[in-house]
């Protein structure tokens, strides 16, 4: 699936359980430097809907740039004929809209929207525009708390 911006890239595997993604130095960085907490809150909290990380590879490229991967576990493998949308949250505001070049879904044919957004990342404002929260069962709920 390709996002966006030129870099971004994410694959699924054949059973949707592990997604390989694209990240940038910046997010490297970020990632290693809350790599303590992170690994302390997934051996304490072992449930956690908080992706789990496999690991992070480096390609070097002999004649591209370096290209860093992370290989992590897909905590929604649902079979894509149910998906109509794929949403990459970060729970930030700043940059995150791919919706702004392409027309409101409310305001094409159903089945034109569901074509033109099925190959699209979208991210955390996309998000609050189309869908506005996340609705989960109670028993979920209390899972999270």
């Amino acid at each position: 699936m390709k996002n966006h911006k030129i870099d971004d890239y994410i694959f699924y595997s054949s059973d949707k359980q592990v997604i390989l993604k694209t990240i940038s130095k910046r997010q490297l960085k970020y990632l290693l430097s809350i790599l303590p907490d992170y690994y302390s809150h997934i051996k304490q909290n072992p449930q956690s809907l908080i992706t789990k990380i496999y690991g992070v590879f480096e390609f070097k490229g002999l004649e591209t740039s370096d290209i860093t991967f992370i290989l992590m576990r897909n905590i929604a493998p649902t079979p894509s004929a149910f998906i109509k949308r794929r949403y990459d949250l970060k729970g930030s505001t700043h940059n995150r809209r791919v919706l702004s070049n392409y027309p409101n879904p409310d305001e094409i044919i159903p089945e034109e929207a569901e074509i033109l957004y099925s190959d699209l990342l979208l991210k955390d404002n996309d998000f609050m525009n189309l869908e506005g929260k996340i609705h989960v069962s109670r028993s979920d709920k209390e899972g999270l708390l």
